[in-house]
């Protein structure tokens, strides 16, 4: 079925924006950039509560820097309703964190 889809991005900067496949009419992707400023990461989830959803029960797949997505995810939950059980998420990442730094922590090290 037809049912809509709205998609947000959040890059860096204008220049890091990829192209996309063509959508079907009934998507729309929306960017968002934070000019590579800490401070100005979250207009992702501040886009997100701006935005007007579509009706009905929805479903959300969210990946990214895990501040970021645990923000999204608990946006989505407690002041949009939608059961958490209705999301997928990521936070494969995080913040000044070295990759090294992420594998040592998952080892419990």
């Amino acid at each position: 079925p037809d049912l809509p889809a709205l998609l947000w991005l959040e890059v860096p900067h204008e220049d890091d924006r990829h192209a996309l496949p063509p959508l079907p009419a009934h998507a729309h992707a929306h960017w968002s950039t934070h000019g590579g400023d800490p401070a100005r990461r979250g207009g992702l989830t501040r886009a997100v509560a701006d935005a007007e959803l579509p009706d009905g029960r929805g479903y959300a797949w969210l990946a990214g820097e895990a501040g970021g997505v645990r923000a999204l995810r608990r946006h989505l939950v407690h002041e949009r309703g939608l059961d958490r059980r209705r999301i997928t998420f990521s936070g494969y990442w995080r913040l000044g964190a070295s990759e090294e730094q992420l594998r040592q922590e998952a080892l419990g090290g």
